[in-house]
């Protein structure tokens, strides 16, 4: 069964059917990419926007763009939508979606900032606060919790900026070590600081005193790992038995993590 509709806003026709086998792939195209099909299917079946998005066709059937709405369209047995391309080529397809720019991490701040979210309202009044923390650091810093989530989360609407005050404790300790360290804008050495505050028993006036006379030992590291070697080193100059402190990067299970930042909900 097919369907055509008019668009003459757009002056187009866009058609539907079920019947997915006059349709082909061009081998010359991307290869389908499985998990962007597995979540193309869920949000199909979530909100259908097929007719929204329909895929572009050549005269005798051939996927220009839309190969994945296909597959998808085709096992969930709904009709798919298509327009017609009569002067476009597979060539044209690969060079304008390769100029199309991604949405970002700060586009999807600012969306829903725009839309009054008060969890994205605290994580943007934080990084206008501390404008040298770039977003990705940003993001992870005000969220405790399940990180493997917070590209989806932020995406549709459920970033929770639930760790604000760790956050602002960090923060001012990395502008406290600026004086001495001029890479202090760095995402390494800022997550190497949160890693540091998190540390039980880490003393921040401690460090800040040694700091004073040897803030040249401080140096770009590679890893997380690094800077722990190097602010144990910088931490226990000239200090012996047990006021020593090893710091080390720290796990969710980590002994050393701070009581306060362990379990919390």
């Amino acid at each position: 069964m097919s369907n055509t509709v008019y668009n003459p806003s757009q002056n187009y026709l866009i058609q539907s059917t079920t019947d997915y086998s006059q349709f082909r792939l061009d081998q010359t195209n991307r290869t389908i990419n499985q998990d962007h099909l597995e979540k193309l299917y869920d949000a199909i079946k979530n909100k259908n926007l097929l007719k929204e998005f329909p895929i572009l066709v050549t005269e005798d059937g051939t996927v220009l763009d839309g190969q994945h709405r296909l597959k998808a369209a085709e096992a969930l047995d709904t009709p798919i939508y298509f327009i017609v391309a009569k002067r476009m080529g597979i060539d044209d397809v690969s060079e304008t979606n390769a100029t199309v720019r991604k949405w970002s991490s700060a586009d999807w701040l600012d969306v829903w900032c725009k839309r009054g979210a008060p969890e994205y309202l605290k994580l943007q009044g934080f990084m206008r606060q501390y404008p040298f923390i770039k977003i990705a650091n940003a993001i992870n810093l005000c969220t405790y919790g399940d990180r493997a989530r917070l590209h989806s989360d932020l995406k549709s609407g459920k970033y929770k900026c639930n760790d604000l005050e760790f956050a602002h404790q960090v923060a001012n300790a990395v502008l406290d070590f600026a004086p001495y360290v001029k890479f202090y804008k760095d995402p390494r050495f800022i997550y190497a600081i949160n890693n540091l505050v998190e540390h039980e028993g880490y003393d921040h006036s401690r460090m800040m005193a040694k700091m004073t006379y040897l803030s040249r030992k401080v140096v770009k590291c590679p890893d997380v790992q690094s800077y722990m070697d190097m602010f144990t080193e910088i931490y226990n100059y000239r200090t012996h038995g047990e006021n020593q402190v090893r710091f080390v990067r720290l796990t969710s299970n980590s002994p050393q993590r701070r009581r306060d930042r362990i379990r919390r909900r």
